[in-house]
């Protein structure tokens, strides 16, 4: 692929990935409060479906393979752990609501560029294990500027 090509692919998946981690990190943000503890994790989940969904017609994955995968479950879970340790800060008011959402937002950040890279590398979820998706995302949090 060119480099066009190649840049105008990671500018769609900017777009997606940004637009994801926004509308995330703002219902996380918003649903951040005591009483509704777990309400924004799950709302994020059906997001980060989504975003993975989208990315995979992006590089030209098919969405029934992402969603049945073992390994995207692995990524949803790594996602809910996550979660759950932050919601703790979830009960002081103000806050517990900003920081959840920062939070959250670079969470999802994170999860997007990930699977961006396993998709464009030619990999497939399914061909995965927890170790390798764990080395993505860590790969991912670790070069966000070049992105």
């Amino acid at each position: 692929m060119n480099s066009d090509a190649e840049k105008r692919l990671r500018d769609r998946a900017k777009t997606i990935i940004r637009n994801y981690s926004i509308a995330s990190g703002t219902a996380s943000g918003a649903l951040a409060i005591g009483a509704l503890w777990g309400v924004d994790t799950a709302f994020s989940i059906s997001i980060v479906t989504k975003m993975v969904s989208e990315l995979a017609q992006l590089c030209g994955t098919t969405t029934d393979e992402v969603r049945s995968t073992d390994q995207f479950q692995a990524l949803i879970k790594k996602f809910v752990a996550i979660s759950l340790s932050k919601s703790l800060i979830s009960f002081i008011p103000v806050i517990g609501n900003v920081a959840n959402g920062v939070m959250t937002y670079y969470l999802i950040e994170s999860i997007g560029w990930a699977v961006y890279e396993i998709f464009r590398d030619g990999r497939s979820l399914s061909d995965l294990t927890e170790e390798e998706i764990e080395f993505y995302v860590k790969y991912a949090e670790e070069n966000k500027a070049k992105y």
